[in-house]
């Protein structure tokens, strides 16, 4: 969907290669911008320290909390009250997020996410060379 947009991305899921930390060190650091992807589930796999989904967020966070794009999946997570006692909480509870919820929440919003992607890769570009406008985990 955000290819489809021009914007690069790199995905947790396509972009793992060889060496999972060292591929999410550099898919982290050559980003402008870093989404996550709210779910139950994925609230639950970032507080595991041995997932890939910590170390993922880990990395995220150290990079610092504004370049992180919360992205709600979940209905049951659209409250960010939801999400109290997790990680993503602490680093995201004020975060204005985009609602994915459900096709039409997509469709609503999808225009608004690649404009922040956008905005986020046109305001590091010229005094960092990212490889990638977006990663998304």
């Amino acid at each position: 969907m955000l290819n489809e947009r021009n914007l690069i991305t790199w995905l947790d899921e396509n972009d793992l290669k060889h060496h999972i930390s060292n591929d999410i060190v550099r898919g982290v650091r050559t980003s402008a911008s870093i989404l996550v992807f709210i779910t139950e589930h994925y609230l639950l796999r970032v507080e595991d320290k041995n997932s890939n989904a910590s170390k993922e967020f880990a990395q995220a966070v150290a990079k610092g909390g504004k370049y992180l794009v919360p992205v709600v999946l979940d209905p049951k997570c659209l409250n960010p009250a939801s999400w109290a006692g997790s990680m993503v909480s602490y680093h995201m509870k004020d975060a204005l997020y985009f609602d994915f919820s459900s096709p039409a929440k997509i469709k609503a919003n999808i225009g608004k996410l690649c404009q922040r992607i956008e905005e986020m890769s046109n305001d590091k570009r010229p005094r960092n060379s990212f490889d990638t406008d977006v990663c998304s985990f």
